[in-house]
Order: structure tokens, then sequence, then C-alpha cells
């Protein structure tokens, strides 16, 4: 088409109002750009289903990363309430170009009817169809039950029980498989048994008192109800858990609300370099001292590093460790009793010093060997009597409802679309730069339990993120601003809190100088303009230069 002909149908379109025909176009082209989400079960609220949440964290990014759309289907409903994907022998999935398949109630023939359909599909958790192969995206029961059996071993346990249902789910003959390893690794020091049991409370506190009356001082569950069930029945005992009894569980997953916090589950391993993407579940590994590689958890946090220091002024280099292994999210310090809030402090100090012990002695290091003896704790550097830090470094904290919050959509670059660089705020008082970088979070069983990691663009700090909506004359002073829980991941490190205390501080004085409160120096712009000529003169920057603004952090 030539160039007149392509003017004058993009004039005759805006003459007309021409708008295209999505459904059209993706009917025409056989692709609809959508990706499905068939659940065989309720996935909200999120309380009852946790297990799935770092997947579908993964599943949304993903699909974002690949400009398509994603749709839940509930299924059409047959045999009163059961959920299915047929209906009337046709594929409801067919409005998606894919579909990723969750639940633990499946219908395994209809699974293999939809693959010999050669419908695109991926489950979440393995699945072993009997007559054509399935692609699934599975967690590692194996090694994750082996490793916490050897765990329990290690901390002294002779004895131990697996609480068994006899289920033949791939899950759980995953679990069983690494439940046998760890007992036959261990055969020379641990009596682990298998014990059957109909999955329910009153076979539990049936077979509790035997076990114990037996000697095992540590029973294992296929999942929290189990286990939970096992801690009420010692209860009833006038046992304490875990001082008198030790209990686990395989799996974080609850058909009820937990209504305890007693147990161990098993989460990804904490002690080890490896890791795994949430997005993409690609195991990749982060250690120390790695000569050949630009990068090192070592290097990562170094404060010290004695080539670059006069010689004799220090006897090695000094890294300070907050690193994935040693994030604490087993309880929460607010909101609870002195008791509690003392237990927890203990436990993520255990978890600390725990960490380093498996450096010093079992880390894989990268001579081929294990452990590096030389690491130790600096309490000449830190002035506390055990080395560790003076103060929990707590990444989340309690935030104020602003009169402005500061979203993904403002700083994030995948949210952005085609913007370059950050949201641009009239009210600035200072600046930041860092990924969205969330950790897994406190709660009841049912907070995030993934790492999520994504670009963001350098950003600004707006003012009115720090005015509470309904309280005057209170403004916070660090990562308690109005951000969300996902712009917290960006907002929340140091260097942004300290321009924060700044902003803030000089806002207080400002306001005693000039008889006015926080909320008139953000509506009158003659003031906003002399609080930030203000920030200026102290030497706070309100933005950024053009050329930085617009590079992604971290790529």
């Amino acid at each position: 088409m030539g160039d007149r002909t392509a003017a004058r149908v993009e004039e005759a379109i805006q003459q007309l109002g021409y708008v295209p025909n999505v459904a059209a176009r993706n009917l025409a082209g056989g692709r609809s750009n959508i990706i499905g989400v068939f659940t065989y079960e309720a996935l909200f609220p999120m309380d009852a289903m946790s297990f799935y949440h770092p997947f579908l964290m993964g599943v949304e990014e993903a699909v974002e990363n690949l400009d398509c759309h994603l749709l839940l289907f509930t299924g059409s409903h047959v045999d009163g309430r059961r959920r299915a994907i047929y209906k009337n022998g046709v594929n409801t999935l067919q409005l998606a170009d894919g579909a990723v398949i969750v639940g633990q109630a499946e219908d395994r023939d209809e699974l293999t009817a939809l693959l010999r359909e050669g419908f695109p599909a991926v489950f979440i958790g393995r699945r072993e169809l009997t007559s054509i192969e399935a692609s699934y995206a599975a967690a590692d029961y194996n090694t994750a039950t082996r490793q916490l059996v050897e765990r329990i071993s290690g901390l002294g346990h002779r004895r131990i029980a697996r609480l068994h249902s006899g289920s033949g789910h791939e899950s759980i003959v995953d679990r069983d498989a690494g439940f046998i390893a760890a007992r036959a690794l261990l055969a020379d020091r641990l009596d682990a048994a298998d014990v059957f049991i109909t999955p329910n409370a009153a076979a539990v506190t049936e077979l509790v008192p035997r076990l114990v009356e037996q000697g095992y001082t540590c029973l294992v569950a296929d999942d929290c109800d189990r286990a939970g069930d096992a801690c009420a029945a010692a209860e009833e005992l006038g046992l304490s858990v875990p001082r008198d009894l030790s209990i686990a569980a395989l799996s974080e997953f609850s058909f009820t609300a937990p209504h305890r916090d007693f147990t161990t589950v098993v989460t990804p391993g904490l002690l080890s370099w490896v890791q795994v993407a949430p997005e993409t579940l690609v195991r990749y590994e982060k250690n120390i001292f790695e000569p050949d590689k630009d990068f090192d958890l070592w290097r990562f946090r170094r404060i010290l590093h004695k080539p670059l220091l006069a010689e004799g002024f220090a006897a090695s280099d000094i890294t300070l460790v907050n690193w994935q292994q040693v994030d604490y999210w087993i309880g929460p310090l607010t909101g609870v009793d002195d008791a509690e809030r003392d237990r927890h402090l203990a436990a993520a100090k255990q978890l600390s010093l725990s960490f380093l012990y498996w450096m010093q002695t079992e880390a894989p290091n990268y001579e081929g060997g294990t452990g590096y003896p030389g690491l130790r704790l600096r309490t000449d550097v830190t002035d506390t009597a055990d080395g560790l830090a003076k103060y929990p470094y707590i990444r989340e904290s309690r935030r104020i409802r602003a009169d402005f919050t500061v979203t993904e959509q403002h700083v994030g670059v995948a949210a952005r679309g085609a913007l370059l660089g950050s949201e641009e705020f009239r009210d600035s008082v200072g600046i930041g730069s860092y990924r969205i970088d969330l950790h897994p979070s406190t709660g009841n069983g049912s907070g995030p339990r993934q790492y999520l990691d994504v670009e963001s663009w350098p950003f600004q700090i707006p003012l009115g993120a720090l005015l509470p909506v309904r309280v005057e004359n209170l403004l916070p002073a660090g990562k308690n601003i109005g951000t969300t829980h996902i712009t917290n991941g960006c907002y929340r490190l140091h260097p942004v809190e300290w321009n924060i205390g700044e902003a803030v501080g000089a806002l207080a004085a400002y306001c005693l100088d000039t008889g006015s409160a926080p909320r008139q120096v953000h509506t009158d712009p003659v003031k906003l303009d002399e609080y930030q000529k203000l920030l200026t003169d102290l030497g706070v920057e309100l933005s950024w230069p053009r050329e930085v603004r617009t590079q992604k952090k971290y790529n």
C-alpha cells in the first residue's frame, strides 16, 4: 500500500470512528492471547490454598511478560457440585490458548482426554497419567522430606514416626520416597517408622498416646491438619509441643484455617546455596568466595575489604549477612505479648546461628569440599555479646493510610508498560532506587511465602505519601509511609528511609517556623515551593537526572 493510500485509510478510520474487533482478529489468527487457570477447588480466599500462592504469582508474572491475559476458569458443575473441564463433551477451556491446571480433586480421565485432544496444559503438582505424558511444575517433596528427617536426626531425635495416610497421590508418593531414603541413610542411628492411620482427628487422637509410650519423640505428618490433630492429642496428655514432643508437617497445605502455631513445616530449604526462581521454578545458586564469578553473597554485603585498607588496619574482610537464608517469618514482633515477642527474637537469633554453623561445617565450598571453618562472628564490630546485630532488621512495618499511596503502577517497569521512567511527582521530597524485592512475610499460615524480585525505575518520594488521612501533626519517618506490600519492596531500603527522615524533620521545622500544618504545606503551592527549596538548600535531591531516571535498576 502506498503512502497516499495509507493516509486516506487512516483518515477514513478517524472519520468513521473505527475500532478493531479484538475477538474477530483473534478468531482470524487462531489465537486469543489468553492463558487460562482452571481450578478444581476454590482458590479464593488464599487462606485455604496457600500452597498455590507462589505458583500463581509466577503464572501471573509470566503471562504479563508474554503480553497476554490471564483468565480464571471454575468449570462446569457435574454430579451436583463437582467441577469439570468438559460440558456436554465440549472443552470449555478452548477460549484460552492454553491453561494451567490446579487442584487436588482432579478427574484423571478428563485430564487424559484434554491432553489427547492436543490442548496445551501444564499441571501444578506432579501428575502421572496412565497412557499419556503430562507436563507439570511441582515442589520437590522427595528432597525436602529427606532433608527434614536428616535435620530431625541432627537435633538429637532417635525415634520418629511418620503418620501416613496411605494415599497414592504423587505428592504423597514423593514424600514416601524421601522418608525411605532418609531412613536408609540414617539407619545406624535413627529408628524411623511409617505408621498408617485413617486421616481424621479421632484416629490421630487414639494413636499419639501409644507412640509416646513407645518412646517416639518426634511425629511427622503429611499436612498441617494431621499435625494439628497430633498437637491437640499431645496437649490432652499434658505434653508441651515442642518441649516434650516435636511435631513436623511435610506441607503448609491445610483445608482449614490454622488455629495454632506449633509445627515445623517444610518450606524451601534455608541451609543451602541453591534457590528457586518463583516465576520459572528454575534452580540457581549463589555461593560465597567464588573467585571466578563477578557476584557472590560474600561480596554482596561486604562492608570492609582488607586489600583496600592500610596494612595492619584489619585482619580480614567483614561482610553483613542479611541474605535469604536468615529470613525469619515464623511469627511477628507486633500485635503479640512480650513473651511471644521474646520467643520470636530468640528463634530468629538461633536461625542466624544455625546458618553460620552450617556455613562453617557443611556448606559446599568452591573447592569441592564442605565448610568454611574460618568464618566467625565479630563481637568487636557489633559491640554485642553474641556477635549478632543489636537490633533485628524489619523489612516491612505497619504503614500509615496516607493521602497518596505509591503503587506498582507508579514505579514498576512492567506495570508501567511503554512509559519510560517512574511517575513524576510535583510534591517530591526525595529520591530512591531499588528493585521491587519481596521476601516471605510472617502471618498465620496464609501470608506470602514467596520471594518476588521485579524491575523498577528510579523513583521519587511524594509528600502525599507522608501525610496520614486522619491524624494531623503526625508524620512517618521511615518505611511506614503510604506504600503497598508490593512497593514497600523498593521504598524500604535504608537510603530511602534516611531521605524520608530528613524530609520529615525539615517539614516539622518549616511548619514550626511558619505556623503551618503539614497538610497546608502540601495543598498550598507557595508553601510547597518554599519547603522544597529548604530541602534542596539542605542538599536533598528531589529528582533524578534525565539520563538516570530511565535506567532500570539492577538489570
